[in-house]
């Protein structure tokens, strides 16, 4: 009997609407854990080479981490996998709420569908039946809209409803996936379950996740929430308080944070910053919640009553999404990101892409590529609210000029052309997210362009812990050590082991928002406690850390995806004008330098990033690479 884990996993092929339940030996789950790092390895085992992305061959993934329902606190996110349509390559997608731990009460550890359907549907699970139901009265709805006519429909107010709204219907390749108010939104994963004909999954449960020592386990759970309860690590506590919108003024003053399309820094460039940070956000929001299971309960509700930008119950914007409605635009009306928050989580598009494609379109209109006769009328002007927020709205419907620019920057600058490239912000069609890595720990660049998903902020968490001197366990094995910021290798060494981390952290269902005191989570012995694996140690762990990214870089090479592909914007590759707290910085890495020295920790080869033969034979993946050839 498996524990942890129910070692059964739900396969449809929407063509024919065949529904098959598939049985996972334990030995998979010990090598990939399961989230991210089973959906790697069922992707790269069943889609074709070359599939189109929107194509009946693309096979969409939905996942629960390993420990997902085992009782571990900020362990319920959920990971979208495909083959993503904007970098076409590997695509993953994040969210969090309560939709991973629903799915592990209905007995599966994972949903993947391929295949287009006839007709608009929607899947049912529950812990005793699997059925595709008609989702034509649902097509063309919002995500809002789109649960409140399931909760009736069902009959029942618990169920957890991931969802696209119109934005995925008509294919936007910036569009998301809403989960009961959180938002999986990169990689354009919203297309590919526009393209399939889904409309929606429900899931409702009532399993209960078997636990192999369950006393053993269950103390470690109390003890590490006891301590993120309390922890003073100011990243969590400034979560704990005001959500990730409580960085916002950190970033603009620090000169991270973007401004005007990424082409200033610094709060002179933008002073009314503190409009949108934490205290002044907050006061909109009328309840707070968390995740399932999570004790520090960053999420909230917020409302605006009365005035232009009125909105009921949207959530709690994040800090990407003040930026990317705020700085990134010169925009310092926190009721206007409220609303574009609003539309973009309605229409299912996600709030980066969508506010980098607004900067974009506002630069090209300042520089004369674009007039008012191009862009339906609106005046895009930097800071002009009312044009901002009508833009977003055309960008969600793929109305009007919108349509140019729902596909994301790079290729609203490939119609567009005339010079207009120059401010399209992105690394491999992907638009960049908010923290400018041109500073004093250089991880944040060097994933940026040696992830399999270019352009994601949140895969360098591990390797900036260490080299900020911080542990990642209670374990010998995930100390720091001490790497000048001019060794490369070393620092190469560094970001390799936070990567192996990162990757076993996040295929477990944990929130990346605790990474920070992780020195505090003795994760190797929960696993041991949760599933009954004896002799599971680091070692093992941060093997399956390194087999899931292997998994995700060979995905791209079988795809035929360049590293030449995955660069920074012209812009992007100035030494930064600092200014605040990093003015004066003596910026001057060599990003392809330290790509490569991460390649070579990595043993991969150095050049390509293409993982050798040999070391997939040594990690058990010689399969991956004899389907490739």
């Amino acid at each position: 009997m498996p524990y942890g884990y129910s070692g059964k996993v739900i396969f449809i092929n929407l063509s024919n609407q065949e529904i098959n339940i598939k049985e996972f030996k334990d030995d998979v789950y010990k090598s990939v854990l399961g989230g991210e790092g089973l959906g790697a390895l069922v992707l790269n085992e069943n889609i074709p080479i070359k599939a189109n992305p929107l194509g009946p061959e693309n096979m969409i993934g939905f996942l629960p981490g390993l420990l997902t329902g085992c009782g571990v606190p900020a362990s319920s996110r959920t990971v979208v996998v495909a083959k993503s349509p904007l970098t076409s390559g590997w695509g993953d997608a994040n969210s969090g709420g309560a939709f991973a731990p629903e799915m592990k009460a209905c007995g599966y550890d994972g949903i993947f569908i391929k295949g287009i359907s006839k007709k608009p549907v929607y899947l049912f699970v529950t812990d005793k039946r699997v059925e595709l139901k008609n989702a034509s009265h649902l097509w063309g709805k919002g995500t809002v809209k789109t649960k409140e006519i399931l909760i009736e429909e069902v009959g029942d107010s618990k169920i957890k409803v991931a969802s696209i709204g119109p934005a995925g219907e008509k294919l936007s390749l910036i569009s998301s996936i809403i989960m009961d108010g959180r938002a999986a939104a990169r990689s354009g994963i919203g297309a590919v379950m526009g393209s399939k004909l889904l409309k929606a999954i429900v899931l409702r449960g009532k399993k209960k996740v078997s636990i192999a020592n369950q006393e053993s386990l269950t103390k470690m759970n109390m003890d590490f929430t006891k301590y993120l309860s309390k922890v003073d690590y100011f990243v969590i506590d400034t979560m704990r308080r005001l959500g990730s919108c409580g960085f916002v003024s950190l970033g603009i003053k620090s000169g991270i944070a973007p401004i005007q399309n990424w082409k200033r820094s610094g709060e002179k460039y933008f002073p009314h910053h503190d409009k949108l940070n934490g205290k002044n956000v907050i006061r909109y929001r009328n309840k707070k919640y968390g995740c399932f299971n999570c004790p520090i309960a960053c999420g909230g509700i917020v409302n605006v009553k009365e005035g232009l930008y009125k909105v009921k119950n949207t959530r709690l914007p994040e800090y990407e999404t003040l930026i990317a409605f705020g700085s990134m635009v010169l925009n310092d009306n926190v009721e206007a990101v409220f609303k574009a928050q609003s539309i973009c989580d309605n229409y299912g598009i996600d709030t980066i892409s969508t506010g980098a494609a607004v900067a974009f379109a506002i630069e090209c209109y300042e520089n004369g590529i674009l007039t008012s006769t191009d862009t339906d009328g609106l005046e895009l002007t930097w800071g002009n609210t009312q044009a901002i927020i009508s833009l977003t709205e055309k960008i969600a419907k793929r109305e009007g000029f919108g349509n140019i620019l729902a596909d994301g920057v790079m290729r609203a600058a490939q119609k567009i052309k005339k010079g207009s490239e120059v401010y399209a912000m992105h690394i491999g069609g992907q638009e960049l997210p908010y923290h400018d890595f041109r500073y004093e720990i250089p991880n944040r660049g060097t994933m940026y362009i040696s992830d399999p998903t270019p352009s994601r902020h949140e895969r360098c968490t591990g390797g900036q812990l260490l080299q900020l001197n911080m542990a990642l366990g209670p374990y010998q094995e995930l100390q720091p050590e001490a790497v000048s910021k001019d060794d490369y290798r070393g620092m190469g060494r560094l970001y390799v082991k936070g990567s192996k981390y990162y990757e076993a952290f996040v295929s477990c269902g944990l929130c990346a928002y605790i990474m920070g005191a992780t020195s505090k989570l003795p994760l190797v012995d929960i696993i041991s406690a949760a599933t009954g694996w004896k002799n599971f140690n680091v070692d093992d762990l941060l093997n399956a850390g390194e087999r899931i990214q292997i998994l995700r870089h060979f995905f791209n090479f079988r795809e035929g995806l360049k590293l030449d592909q995955f660069d920074f914007p012209l812009r992007l590759k100035e030494k930064p004008l600092f200014e605040g707290a990093l003015k004066g910085s003596d910026v001057n890495y060599d990003w392809k330098s330290l790509r490569k020295a991460y390649f070579e920790a990595y043993n991969l080869d150095p050049e390509t990033g293409k993982p050798t033969k040999e070391r997939m034979k040594e990690l058990g993946l010689e399969h991956i690479y004899d389907i490739a050839k």
